[in-house]
């Protein structure tokens, strides 16, 4: 049982050093707001990658917001010009591109695609 959490917690912190590294890459932000499950791990990742990561608060003043696996069913009503959507399955994605899609507010990532920045 303890391997298992072992292996899994190991997996997390491995998806989310490779998420930064591509979010500083190609997104080059610098700084990022964050939202999700996975965002203390993300956070240090970002910050690992050079770039200052801080919980998303309305006030947020960072240049990408990103979201990792939502689980909101709404969107926060001020956005930053860029907001990145991630996750291997989620049941709110779709609303989430949906709502993304009517502010256009910026673009939508999932794994096996590459992410299009405005």
């Amino acid at each position: 049982m303890q391997l298992e959490k072992e292996k899994k917690e190991k997996r997390e912190r491995e998806r989310c050093r490779a998420l930064a590294q591509r979010i500083a890459e190609e997104a080059n932000p610098a700084s990022a707001a964050l939202l999700g499950e996975q965002m203390p791990l993300l956070a240090k990742a970002l910050h690992r990658a050079g770039v200052e990561a801080e919980e998303w608060t309305e006030s947020s003043e960072a240049e990408l917001l990103v979201v990792a696996d939502p689980a909101w069913e709404t969107l926060p009503e001020t956005l930053p010009a860029r907001v990145l959507l991630v996750s291997d399955e989620s049941t709110v994605m779709a609303g989430w591109a949906e709502q993304l899609a009517q502010s256009a507010a910026c673009c939508v990532r999932r794994r096996s695609v590459r992410p299009r920045w405005s």
